[in-house]
Order: C-alpha cells, then structure tokens, then sequence
C-alpha cells in the first residue's frame, strides 16, 4: 500500500518526466525523502521571500518619497521635466554647498561688522582718554 507522500512524489516525477520529454532532458528518480524536505523548504522560502519582498518594496517607496521631498527642496533646472536620483544628488549637495557658503558669509559678515563696531568705540574712547590727559596738563 502506497502513502499520499509516495503517490505525490510519483505524480511529481511523472509530471516532469512529461515537461523534460518535451524538452529533450533525461529524468531521474527523485530520493524518497527528497520531495518531502522540498515541500517543507518551499513553503518556508517563499514565506521569507513574501517578506523579503515586502520589506524591498516598503525601502524603495520610503526612498522614492525622501528622493521626492528632496526634489521640492533642491531648485532644479527646467530644461527637463525627469531627474535621475544622481543628478538629483548631485544638485542637492551643491545647493548644500552653496547654502553652507552663504551662511557662513553672512556670519563672517557679522562678525567684521561687530568688530568694526568694537574698534571704532575703543578708538573713540581711547581718543577721549588721550584728550582728558592733554587737557590736564
């Protein structure tokens, strides 16, 4: 008497055996216990590839949604209307660039203005004192 695995496993090989024929390939009996340890291993890889595939599809619709609030944020030019991510990149770390300089321009221009300040009050204050001595004596 013949178990649902053995009958399976038959129809397995009888089914290839059909498709190789087709083909031209030679088919070989499959180990007893060969088609069983493929059916456990099947169902559990397809489980992780269904989750692999969930979570690389979730990865490139996050990426897609930062590359898009990317292209709001970075001035773009408009001889076209479609992007590559390099060249979005690319912009987007000039335009960084670029922003960087001008911050730092405007606090270095802070800066000397307050220095300037700071001297001119110094000189004057230096002057009244040069002027108190003279007038003292």
């Amino acid at each position: 008497m013949m178990s649902i695995a053995q009958l399976l496993q038959a129809a397995e090989f009888i089914d290839r055996r059909e498709r190789e024929a087709e083909h031209g390939y030679a088919s070989t009996l499959p180990e007893p216990d060969d088609y069983l340890r493929k059916r456990i291993k099947s169902k559990k890889s397809q489980g992780n590839r269904s989750t692999h595939n969930e979570l690389e599809k979730n990865r490139r619709a996050h990426l897609r949604n930062c590359l898009e609030k990317l292209k709001d944020n970075v001035p773009l030019t408009t001889d076209t209307t479609r992007h590559t991510t390099l060249g979005l990149l690319t912009k987007a770390k000039t335009f960084i660039k670029v922003k960087s300089y001008a911050h730092d321009i405007k606090h270095l221009t802070r800066v000397t203005c307050h220095a300037k300040l700071k001297h001119h009050n110094l000189s004057c204050i230096f002057r009244f004192m040069i002027w108190t001595l003279k007038s003292f004596n």
